[in-house]
């Protein structure tokens, strides 16, 4: 899995961008935010993939995931995608799946919209 992460993160081509446009966490909300933000570099090493095989690719994608203390991500999903590309789905679902999110008490459940655009 690093290798891959690494891949993403190198492929990453100056020419696309990717914004955290809104998030929400049940707690933690300042340590999901860093992370959150931590993930934006390799989300545009997703985003460059795709465009790849379909150049003019952009739209917005809303993810839910839940967090908990031994578990790390118990569920993960899309729950809103106008970029209707499933390869850049899964791949920013497979990122957030393995972030480095904190390990909190009770459940966390983190609702984040990233938005990916051409410069």
């Amino acid at each position: 899995m690093l290798i891959t992460a690494l891949a993403l993160v190198l492929a990453a081509d100056p020419k696309v961008h990717v914004s955290l446009v809104k998030s929400t966490a049940t707690t933690n909300a300042s340590a999901v935010q860093k992370e959150l933000k931590a993930q934006l570099v390799p989300l545009e090493g997703c985003y460059d993939l795709a465009l790849k095989a379909t150049p003019s690719l952009h739209g917005a994608v809303t993810v839910y995931f839940s967090v908990e203390e031994d578990v790390g991500v118990t569920t993960i999903n899309s729950s809103e995608d106008s970029v209707k590309d499933d390869t850049l789905v899964a791949c920013v679902l497979a990122r957030l799946r393995f972030g480095q999110w904190p390990k909190p008490k009770k459940p966390l459940a983190v609702t984040a919209t990233f938005r990916f655009e051409q410069k």
